[in-house]
């Protein structure tokens, strides 16, 4: 590794590096977690800076977009206290203009302790048509290194369609092939100092630009009616729970932001959320009939509470589209806690 590069963290025994995004960060795709770009790229900078000395944490989850990022900033980021951040959101950001979310993300990481290094990554589809231009612009304001996988596996394949190539499963999804592009296209990058930059300190670059302070409690672990059967997936550790027409759960909590993480079904029921008595949204975690699995999304989500302490219920219903099979319900997290500017 470079010296100047080994310099920036001297007189630090850990080096904790964290990669944030979507399914792509996880692996969806690989033949094996190892072979995804991002524990290549942690496996490769723990040889770098050391086995004990460097630790990282994979903490892309399918599906998030950088609003989901920016929820799951406490709990998947912060508290790792991180040295290096990498996020990777544009290709599930699908081309909305996400600014607010990611400099709150950006603004988040500038509050800790550590003040990490931050880059913004850049994946692709299999046309190279992933629009990034809102990270850019956030990336220039503050003077966040940028680095381009879909510009990568573009100059790698020639302009290929990289799905043709066999370098994505998918439309979106790397092969082991797609993901050793990408690995190399890391390591090429971070062999070099100018990739190692910490944002610069500035006034907020969008107005409605805030940060977030919640936690996740596993909605199994809540007051609930007998209706729910509980469930727990070792293999991701997580918690969840099948409910019906007319089951409901029940928690308080103190603070403005709510959310509820539900799971996508062909078959799913709705949901009705109901703050202090008072009725005031719904979720239903549909995708298309043909989808079977419980991938997990934010199914409702609202900032604009009062901050104060509030008694929430929540009651599973039929869809009020009637062609909806409105089976069951999965529910894996409640989600709430206090937003704050920055």
């Amino acid at each position: 590794m470079n010296s100047e590069i080994l310099q920036k963290f001297s007189g630090k025994d850990k080096i904790n590096a964290v990669f944030l995004g979507g399914s792509i960060t996880q692996g969806c795709g690989a033949s094996e977690q190892s072979k995804c770009f991002a524990n290549m790229t942690g496996e490769w900078l723990k040889t770098e800076f050391g086995n004990d000395r460097l630790n990282y944490y994979n903490m892309g989850i399918g599906g998030t977009p950088s609003k989901y990022g920016l929820i799951r900033f406490k709990r998947d980021v912060a508290s790792h206290n991180p040295h290096m951040v990498f996020i990777e959101f544009a290709v599930n950001d699908k081309g909305e203009d996400t600014r607010q979310y990611v400099e709150g993300l950006v603004k988040g990481l500038q509050s800790l302790p550590t003040k990490p290094y931050v880059v913004f990554l850049y994946t692709t589809d299999e046309e190279y048509t992933t629009e990034t231009k809102y990270f850019n612009e956030v990336a220039e304001y503050y003077g966040i290194p940028e680095i381009s996988l879909k510009d990568a596996l573009k100059k790698h394949l020639g302009g290929a369609n990289a799905r043709e190539a066999g370098c994505l499963m998918d439309s979106v999804h790397p092969t082991d092939k797609g993901y050793a592009v990408y690995f190399e296209e890391m390591k090429r990058c971070l062999s070099l100092p100018e990739y190692y930059k910490r944002p610069q300190s500035k006034e907020k670059l969008i107005p409605e630009t805030v940060s977030l302070s919640v936690d996740f409690t596993p909605a199994a672990t809540l007051e609930k009616s007998d209706g729910w059967c509980e469930f727990y997936i070792e293999s991701n550790d997580r918690k969840w729970m099948l409910g019906f027409p007319g089951d409901w759960f029940e928690f308080e909590f103190d603070g403005d932001v709510l959310a509820v993480e539900g799971g996508l079904h062909g078959n799913t029921c709705a949901f009705d959320v109901y703050v202090d008595g008072e009725l005031i949204g719904y979720g239903e975690p549909w995708f298309n009939d043909e989808f079977i699995t419980n991938q997990l999304a934010l199914s409702f989500l609202t900032a604009d509470l009062a901050d104060s302490h509030h008694k929430v219920r929540v009651v599973v219903r039929k869809s009020d589209k009637p062609e909806r099979k409105s089976k069951h319900l999965c529910i894996y997290n409640v989600i709430a806690g206090k937003k704050f500017d920055i």
